[in-house]
């Protein structure tokens, strides 16, 4: 068995290629990467590698990232290009982008999963639980043990029957 987000780098890898991102990471880890503000008003949509003559004393080997801004947030885009430049070299770990090019265009931005609250344990609850780790030699491990438990127990139940 394989986790799915094991799976998606190498799924989305020829997509990605195609558009000039070779490492998907980019795309999957863009809200760390980047960081506020940019998480929240652009997402990176392709990278134009050079291509010349390094010969060639105009030749700039950094490529360019384009970007899909929030419509009004161009302007401000533009003055923050060098901070997002900083961290997505940061990212790369050499000076691998130079130049953004900025496209306004409505976003939809995906909200951050919230968990859901968790419920307190009753005293039977917290009773059958220590009682259930009980044979446990290990009072660390029972510890660590009852903290787990407590957390899967306190999860709300998505099994219950809403239905009247």
């Amino acid at each position: 068995m394989s986790r799915a987000a094991e799976l998606i780098p190498d799924f989305l890898s020829p997509a990605m290629r195609r558009r000039g991102i070779a490492q998907s990471g980019l795309i999957l880890r863009w809200r760390d990467i980047a960081g506020l503000p940019f998480a929240d008003i652009c997402r990176p949509e392709r990278i134009a590698w050079p291509r010349g003559d390094n010969a060639d004393p105009d030749y700039d080997p950094t490529a360019t990232l384009h970007i899909v801004c929030r419509p009004g947030f161009a302007p401000e885009m533009q003055h923050l290009a060098p901070l997002l430049l900083e961290r997505l070299n940061q990212y790369y770990g050499y000076r691998a982008l130079g130049h953004v090019k900025i496209r306004q265009a409505p976003l939809t931005l995906t909200p951050e999963k919230r968990r859901p609250k968790k419920r307190e344990l009753t005293e039977r609850e917290k009773a059958e639980l220590a009682q259930a780790i009980a044979p446990v030699p290990d009072k660390r491990l029972q510890d660590i043990l009852y903290r787990l438990g407590h957390e899967i127990m306190s999860r709300p139940d998505k099994n219950v029957n809403t239905k009247g």
